[in-house]
């Protein structure tokens, strides 16, 4: 928080230098320094988002596999960003290896990310949005019946959606909107009456769909709970072996002293 407010400020510095005569720029130091504390900031926010996106996505994106399987992943373009930037620290810090790498990183994921125009025009000229197929074609990888086959899902699944929001407002929590759709075969209109006016049949239905609903989610909720422990657990271990690793780094070099 403090290095976002401080570099709102150098901003706001940096603005303002900007509008000054720039005679006056040449010959004071002042705004070669906001610069210099700009850039600073940016690196230091950079290690922060960095550490972020770790911590959120896996070391190696393990979570984000986990919750978007082995396709593609729409989060590439952070990565392709924080790739490039990883590139700049390189070149500066005259790692020109480095530097290459991260490039290459960069714009293998930058590749996975476009789609071809005559596909995108084609589903466009089906009726589907831009965003929809955009969307669909990089989720797909092109493949144009797995895109529109996407879509449908995409849309049934906001439906769905947006008819457990419209029981909800009625006073219905969702575990039980969601059993009476289940019910009913995601039939709306008989879904209010299941809730509204159930026969004794058709409420116990409801009330054990709607059990079986919450000990799921309660099971999903424990497995994620699981999951994030043993990632921090791992994390920790790593940043242990690396803490461990450098300091016997330090202490060869300083018995070859």
């Amino acid at each position: 928080k403090q290095y976002e407010d401080a570099l709102y400020l150098m901003q706001l510095a940096f603005e303002s230098f900007s509008q000054a005569d720039k005679k006056w720029l040449e010959i004071i130091d002042n705004y070669g320094l906001v610069c210099l504390d700009v850039m600073s900031l940016y690196f230091f926010s950079f290690y922060i988002h960095k550490h972020g996106l770790k911590q959120a996505h896996g070391k190696n994106m393990e979570r984000l596999r986990e919750l978007r399987g082995n396709g593609f992943i729409p989060e590439l373009a952070l990565y392709v960003r924080l790739n490039i930037l990883k590139a700049l620290q390189c070149f500066y810090q005259n790692d020109l290896d480095g530097a290459r790498n991260f490039v290459i990183k960069a714009e293998t994921d930058w590749r996975r990310l476009q789609i071809s125009d005559t596909n995108l025009a084609e589903m466009q000229s089906m009726g589907f949005t831009e965003k929809e197929a955009t969307r669909a074609l990089r989720l797909c990888q092109s493949n144009m019946e797995e895109a529109i086959q996407h879509v449908f899902a995409k849309r049934n699944e906001t439906r769905q959606r947006d008819e457990v929001r419209s029981l909800q407002h009625m006073g219905f929590n969702e575990a039980r909107c969601r059993a009476a759709l289940i019910a009913t075969s995601k039939n709306l209109r008989h879904a209010i009456q299941y809730l509204l006016n159930p026969t004794a049949e058709q409420k116990e239905q409801v009330d054990r769909l709607e059990a079986e609903i919450e000990e799921k989610e309660k099971e999903k909720e424990k497995e994620k709970t699981n999951t994030d422990e043993k990632e921090q657990e791992k994390e920790k271990q790593t940043e242990n072996n690396d803490a461990n690793k450098d300091e016997d780094s330090k202490m060869n070099d300083n018995n070859a002293k």
